[in-house]
């Protein structure tokens, strides 16, 4: 981000070297290291005064850009950062060597939001994660090739991550775990409605070619064949779900190996996402 900051306001300004820095914040430095300047040297050459002036301002912009963009980094990629626990501004103030202070942090993290237009385009929120993986693995393309396969896993991740996110204990798990671990229950879900449209396609077949009426039954022998159809249903349905945790197995271990995730912290993260009800 601090390397994309500099070229960008290169690109903007048009000017070379490291000097080229947001203009608002290189003159507030600049007037504040001249004044220290003028009343240290004031026998040296104005030439001169004017140069160091410009490096010292300089250098504390570029270490406060620097340390902004660590703060927004921290902010918006917490992945990286196990075990998640909080970072306080102190904690980056004390990363300059000069004397910062929360204006300067706080001015710097704008500037730097500005000079991107507010848009960091960075993969830190799911769908960016579930595009991704999606693109990378030709497993799960096919695995959900049938019509509304991706749109349904989609739904059903985001169904349990928008439970998620109103839940004080989401911070325990980072962004691509919860990214993967719902998108893994979304693949299983939308495997299983389509296993059961297939399964009720053929007992309504079934159900046409014995002539069993659905909403009544005028004998004993119909009674019974309904029942029959009934629990040949629910095997139905159970075979379609151990169907589709089997069919599912290889893509879960290709979307564990593409994200890095263990299969511990996978367990967990999907355990603690079941528990959040319906």
């Amino acid at each position: 981000m601090f390397v994309r900051y500099l070229l960008l306001v290169v690109a903007e300004e048009n000017v070379l070297g490291l000097g080229c820095v947001s203009r608002s914040m290189s003159e507030e430095r600049c007037l504040m290291a001249k004044k220290d300047d003028d009343e240290e040297d004031d026998d040296d050459d104005e030439a001169e005064i004017h140069r160091h002036f410009l490096r010292n301002a300089t250098k504390t912009v570029i270490w406060d850009i620097a340390v902004g963009c660590l703060a927004l980094s921290v902010k918006l990629h917490r992945d990286t950062l196990a075990p998640l626990y909080p970072v306080y501004a102190v904690d980056f103030l004390s990363l300059a060597p000069h004397a910062m202070g929360h204006d300067e942090f706080e001015t710097s993290q704008r500037e730097i939001l500005e000079a991107f237009s507010f848009s960091l385009r960075g993969h830190n929120t799911p769908q960016p994660i579930m595009d991704e993986v999606y693109l990378a693995l030709p497993s799960l393309r096919a695995l959900l090739g049938f019509k509304g396969g991706w749109e349904d896993a989609k739904r059903e991740a985001w169904k349990r991550l928008l439970r998620a996110v109103s839940e004080p204990d989401i911070i325990r798990f980072p962004i691509s775990l919860l990214t993967i671990s719902a998108l893994i229950t979304g693949i299983i879900i939308a495997l299983i409605n389509h296993y059961e449209a297939e399964a009720e396609a053929i007992i309504w077949r079934q159900q046409s070619l014995h002539g069993i009426q659905t909403c009544a039954c005028n004998s004993a022998v119909s009674c019974a064949q309904r029942d029959s159809l009934q629990d040949a249903q629910v095997q139905a349905q159970r075979r379609c779900v151990r169907r589709a945790v089997k069919a599912a197995d290889g893509v879960i271990l290709d979307l564990q190996d593409l994200v890095g995730v263990g299969n511990e912290n996978l367990r967990e993260c999907r355990v603690w996402l079941a528990g959040l009800g319906h």
